[in-house]
């Protein structure tokens, strides 16, 4: 699954589709009563019993003498061995896990999959009070776990921050996302003054690494992402990258705590014809999108109908405006209906959004609420709050120039749809984006809207 540096998740969720979410005779009455909802709807819970997604098997809790073995003698290999097996032990993981394997080859989006569904979850999650939350970390703990997470061993540096995450959400499980995202950021800012002696600001760790957002974009200078003889895809910052707030960089979307259920048709009807390869150009991608399960996925250079396996698809620049703070806009010329990117985050049932929205209000302003076609399925809400790539950053607008589609995953699922962003029309160089969140209300909201448009509403 893994193609332009990108890790793709469908396959893995595909293989989870089966191995986490069927029936076991081991389950306990909850989880059995869990399944036989589960099987009434589209969208799937994991279940409660899928700790070996974390954990190898051979003990538990981690035992380092079973599951630390291996690599080299040296001093430095010693030490850096020692201080992963502390991380994986903070986060309740084994070095020989699924998960542990994914951080070990630097796979964010993959990790994170694998974590979220192995952690059992209460249905009457309650949050505490931010003050004292926060104050329950010190900075000699934050610290030492900056410093494990430095001296680990760690293909990428994005790691980092994934680490750091999941360590606040495990040392604060009361704590809303605001909480976990300053102290995600205070490890991950420990580590960077550890590893490289300076200081940086919210969770960006080099802003001339690709890994600093994420690793399939080449990180340029606003200035560079300007010209146009450059081609391939990049997200520039204009202006100070540490002024960004936290935040852990994805390429796609990852569950949480629901899971697309998978059709069968997706075997049949939704490969590409083989005598019929030319429908991989022709065919409009808002109707088909081609996957690892078409026959044209031996060729996947020559498919022109793999917008979201592709990632983000234009020059952007991120930047700061006096009044709506970060905004994104075009570092190229785009078409009238040409794909831009895909709105992404965590995928959070809708109890879960009710959640993580009274315990931070100003989360709700980062979620997508995908609305069923069936009235008795349960909607599904993309939280890119704490987890996103650069759609978390595009404004709103009154005029908007960009314009979302419902496109259907590999799945073909279509009650569990992934977002795509195009172009309404031609947008020249250097313009903002900006899109319509709620397309049919026009009664407006309570913040002040600054989109400049001419017909602008006033109100979000």
């Amino acid at each position: 699954g893994r193609h332009a540096g990108m890790a793709n998740l469908e396959p893995l969720l595909l293989l989870l589709h089966f191995l986490v979410t069927t029936k076991s005779k081991s389950a306990d009455a909850e989880d059995e009563e869990s399944a036989e909802a589960a099987s009434e709807s589209e969208v799937l819970q994991p279940r409660n019993h899928c700790r070996w997604l974390r954990h190898c098997g051979c003990a538990t809790p981690v035992d380092s003498a079973i599951c630390g073995g291996g690599g080299d003698d040296d001093a430095d290999s010693i030490a850096a061995l020692r201080a992963q097996l502390s991380v994986l032990d903070r986060l309740d993981a084994c070095p020989h896990s699924p998960f542990a394997c994914a951080l070990a080859i630097g796979e964010v989006e993959r990790a994170l999959l694998l974590y979220s569904l192995s952690k059992p979850r209460s249905r009457d999650t309650a949050y505490c009070d931010d003050l004292t939350e926060a104050a329950a970390v010190t900075q000699a703990e934050t610290s030492l776990v900056a410093s494990e997470v430095q001296q680990g061993r760690w293909k990428r540096r994005r790691v980092w921050q994934l680490l750091a995450l999941l360590w606040a959400r495990v040392r604060l499980p009361g704590a809303s996302a605001a909480v976990h995202l300053r102290v995600a950021a205070a490890v991950t800012r420990e580590a960077v003054f550890i590893a490289d002696g300076r200081r940086i600001g919210g969770m960006l760790i080099n802003s001339e690494d690709p890994s600093a957002l994420a690793e399939r974009f080449a990180m340029r200078s606003a200035r560079q992402c300007l010209q146009p003889q450059l081609q391939s895809a990049a997200i520039a910052v204009e202006g100070d990258p540490n002024a960004l707030p936290p935040f852990v960089y994805v390429s796609e979307c990852v569950p949480f705590d629901a899971l697309p259920r998978w059709l069968i048709r997706w075997q049949s009807t939704s490969r590409c014809s083989e005598r019929e390869s030319s429908k991989c150009g022709n065919r409009d991608p808002r109707q088909h999108l081609c996957h690892f399960g078409c026959s044209c996925a031996s060729n996947i250079e020559g498919c022109r109908n793999r917008l979201l396996v592709n990632g983000v698809a234009k020059m952007l620049v991120l930047f700061q405006h006096p009044q709506k703070g970060w905004g994104v806009k075009a570092a190229e010329h785009i078409k009238a209906g040409e794909f831009v990117c895909e709105y992404v985050g965590e995928l959070i049932s809708e109890a879960e959004a009710q959640r993580r929205a009274q315990a931070c209000p100003e989360s709700e302003a980062y979620f997508m609420t995908l609305n069923p076609k069936k009235s008795d399925v349960k909607k599904v809400v993309i939280d890119a709050y704490t987890v996103r790539n650069v759609a978390a950053f595009i404004n709103f607008s009154c005029a908007p120039n960009l314009e979302f589609t419902s496109l259907t995953g590999a799945h073909q699922n279509g009650d569990f749809p992934r977002v795509g962003f195009f172009a309404r029309e031609d947008i020249q160089i250097g313009t903002e984006l900006g899109y319509r969140r709620d397309v049919d209300d026009r009664r407006g909201g309570e913040q002040e809207c600054h989109c400049g448009a001419s017909l602008c509403k006033g109100k979000l």
